[in-house]
């Protein structure tokens, strides 16, 4: 039972690309290019005759520091404590040299404190000898340890951790990413919202084949139902009032990849157009009369249930199974909790950096608060963003620690729904139509406005207008 741990560096922040990752316990996966700072997919580990399903614990917090460490039961029961002797023995001042025994069965988890100083608790509660679950959070002193139905998994991946965090679930889960974009065939992301779809999709475009082309992103719920077709095939000058000449969103991701984020928001009526589009590889744009060829790529992603929506008619059978013949499923980050203890320290590094606060160790009881949180609908984005206010409030309190008491309520912090923009008027589709054309000129001109404006034959008063500085 080794300790593989090492501390991390570079960017705190998960999804950053700088530093290269550490592996923490398990098989240390190769890479296939060791200056690639896209997300790490380790190849899969297995070991020969290994059977599945062996429950056991995995530490995961010990001496302040996020580790990852799997113990099998293999029918005894664990003797946790300081003393080496122990099966499960922890480098923990705070923890007895006899501390606790736990023992498992189908019905759950026996666990019970041996007279130990700091005490033994389950998910958060003083352990008295009743059944827990065979999942629960376990807190020996200031060391933690999650029970596991099979510890096979983290004896074989670990968990990856540096400018990324990964845990055994999130790396069986982007493995068939990689695998998808070389075949070059559509890829449905299905998740909740903070679990990471974005990344996957630049993940994807890294290792199609068409890397060289661009990666062009269309998050279909922040765009007004009436621009979709303009965003999705361009615009002719005078399909519309105030219609400009512009490429939709196929022809810029030509020999690229074409990410449909939020798919599921898709209004049914654009549909059809859509999967037209795909059978074709082929789109006009609106105003014109000329069909403009693509080669694309393409990756999806939503957190809707889109097997349901099929199903109630909200959604094309037809261009469901055309842009989903590989499926990923990013599972939450309740069901991947040996990522938080990792996630928290990144995250507690990134607001000590940002407050320019000499840092504060984080003690056991808020690591355990995050763990036991089940962080729906917020995931990966909500842990930061509560271990950030977290950290706020024990500066403020002039704490010794970031404890449990600094984590905001649960429910307190929501990422910002995403309500469905009402139609706009023909003179604000155009307007708006016109203004996004007028920032792609911006951007060639190098951010000369008055350039952009002589090229654009618009005042420069009114460029001003249109990029909010007037």
């Amino acid at each position: 039972m080794t300790d593989q741990s090492t501390a991390s560096s570079g960017d705190p922040f998960p999804f950053s690309s700088l530093s290269r990752p550490v592996i923490l316990a398990g098989v240390t996966p190769s890479f296939d290019d060791p200056t690639d700072t896209s997300i790490p997919i380790p190849h899969a580990a297995t070991r020969a005759g290994q059977p599945r399903g062996r429950p056991g614990l995995v530490v995961v917090w010990e001496r302040g520091a996020p580790v990852c460490r799997a113990i099998a039961f293999d029918g005894d029961a664990l003797e946790v404590g300081r003393s080496p002797e122990r099966r499960v023995a922890l480098a923990d001042g705070s923890v007895s040299r006899l501390h606790a025994r736990v023992a498992w069965s189908p019905a759950g988890l026996a666990v019970e404190d041996l007279g130990s100083r700091h005490g033994t608790f389950v998910d958060g509660r003083p352990a008295q000898g009743a059944r827990a679950s065979t999942t629960a959070v376990l807190r020996f002193g200031a060391t933690l340890a999650l029970a596991t139905d099979d510890v096979a998994p983290f004896e074989a991946r670990g968990v990856v951790s540096g400018s990324r965090v990964l845990g055994p679930a999130m790396q069986a889960a982007l493995e068939a990413v990689p695998q998808a974009a070389r075949a070059g065939v559509p890829l449905l992301v299905q998740g909740e919202s903070g679990t990471g779809k974005d990344d996957v999709a630049h993940l994807y475009h890294r290792a199609c084949a068409r890397h060289a082309g661009a990666l062009v992103e269309l998050n279909t719920a922040s765009i007004p139902r009436d621009l979709v077709e303009a965003e999705l095939f361009g615009t002719r000058r005078g399909a519309y009032s105030g219609a400009v000449d512009r490429d939709g969103a196929f022809v810029r991701a030509d020999r690229g990849t074409l990410f449909f984020d939020e798919l599921g928001e898709l209004p049914l009526e654009v549909q059809p157009k859509l999967l037209r589009a795909l059978e074709a590889r082929r789109v006009v744009p609106l105003g014109g009369d000329a069909a403009r060829a693509f080669d694309v790529r393409f990756v999806s992603a939503t957190h809707r249930d889109l097997d349901a929506m099929v199903a109630t008619g909200t959604f094309r059978q037809d261009l469901l199974a055309r842009l989903s013949h590989e499926r990923v499923r990013l599972p939450p980050l309740r069901e991947r909790r040996e990522e938080v203890p990792h996630l928290v320290a990144l995250g507690l590094a990134r607001a000590w950096d940002v407050l320019a606060a000499d840092p504060l160790p984080a003690s056991a009881t808020f690591i355990e608060a995050c763990c036991l949180r089940g962080w729906r609908g917020e995931n990966v984005r909500g842990l930061l963003a509560c271990v950030g206010s977290a950290a706020r409030a024990a500066l403020r309190d002039r704490a010794d620690a970031v404890h449990a008491s600094h984590l905001p309520a649960e429910g307190s912090w929501a990422a910002p729904a995403a309500d469905a923009p009402a139609p706009l008027s023909p003179a604000a589709v155009a307007r708006a139509a016109r203004q996004r054309a007028f920032h792609e000129v911006v951007q060639r001109c190098g951010g000369d406005l008055r350039a952009a404006a002589a090229d654009f034959g618009v005042s420069l008063a009114t460029a001003y207008r249109w990029m909010g500085r007037g």
